[in-house]
């Protein structure tokens, strides 16, 4: 998760970093701060776009690339990818980062084929090879995202409930959130489509992507249903009956998040894309309004499961 990190004088005198600007200085140090503890960051633009820069209008997706790329020729950074996620070490990091106490999380260990790699958009004569990778997803793998980043209180808001430990949510929890969402108005599944299924489905999604990924895009496929064309261009829905099109507030399954697409991009980066957009656009007033948070929305389907 995000902690508070040093930050020396020095960073400003560097004529290296003055050098590549100072988009290059604000990402490198989003990258700093997100990072894990052994100094590894999820680094993919959009992500980064959704995640630190969606309040600033002069950091585009192209300038955190073009930053990426200006980090990698100073090398402060080396580019990994574990399965189709794309990650970045700081190469400097022991040198000038003291963590306390230490989480036992790593990106790295997180998958069998860890490598290092360069993505085909850096266009650098560093690339150890240059690679097409699977089209990109905007929010994956995001252990370190605390329940006040989430819905409703996503990045700029700190209201919540001092109970809370930040846990990521189980799988319970997340067929909780599949009810609370898509399988509106009475939590039961579509016609024709038993629950196991998406449960069969979210297992699969959750080898592949982290607990609460997936919490934001079973979110984020509510918010793109509910709200067609405003926090997500239109999409061409393939959910579990066929349908291209879902009139808002209508019973959807997982297998829209799985495996599925609407033009060039899968639906699991859209949905991503859509929450995070209507999370940072909310106002206090909406902020009580549903999709809830998914801290509320958990605690509640604990209490009901007592």
């Amino acid at each position: 998760m995000p902690r508070a990190r040093w930050l020396k004088p020095e960073f400003f005198r560097d004529r290296k970093m003055s050098k590549a600007g100072p988009v290059a200085a604000l990402v490198y140090q989003s990258l700093w701060v997100i990072a894990d503890d052994g100094g590894t960051a999820a680094c993919d633009p959009e992500r980064l776009k959704g995640e630190m820069f969606y309040g600033w209008e002069a950091v585009g997706v192209d300038e955190i690339k073009e930053a990426l790329r200006n980090l990698l020729t100073l090398k402060r950074i080396e580019f990994c990818r574990g399965s189709d996620e794309l990650f970045c070490r700081m190469l400097t990091w022991d040198r000038h980062q003291k963590v306390h106490k230490p989480s036992k999380f790593r990106y790295c260990e997180q998958y069998e084929d860890f490598r290092e790699t360069v993505p085909d958009w850096c266009g650098t004569d560093h690339a150890l090879h240059q690679e097409a990778p699977p089209p990109r997803l905007l929010d994956p793998k995001t252990r370190r995202l605390l329940e006040t980043q989430l819905h409703g209180g996503a990045s700029r808001r700190t209201r919540t409930d001092k109970g809370t430990d930040g846990g990521v949510p189980t799988f319970s929890e997340l067929m909780g959130l599949v009810r609370k969402h898509l399988y509106v108005p009475d939590g039961r599944p579509p016609a024709g489509w038993a629950e196991p299924r998406d449960g069969s489905i979210l297992k699969q999604l959750l080898k592949r992507r982290g607990a609460r990924d997936v919490a934001i895009a079973i979110e984020g496929v509510a918010v793109v249903r509910d709200f067609p064309g405003v926090y997500a261009d239109a999409v061409n829905w393939q959910d579990h009956d066929g349908r291209s099109t879902l009139p808002p507030h209508a019973k959807t399954t997982l297998k829209a998040l799985y495996g599925s697409r609407s033009g060039v991009l899968p639906m699991f980066s859209i949905a991503t894309h859509a929450y995070w957009k209507r999370a940072n656009s909310r106002s206090d007033a909406e902020a009580m309004q549903s999709p809830q948070l998914i801290g509320d929305v958990v605690r509640h389907v604990m209490t009901e499961a007592r």
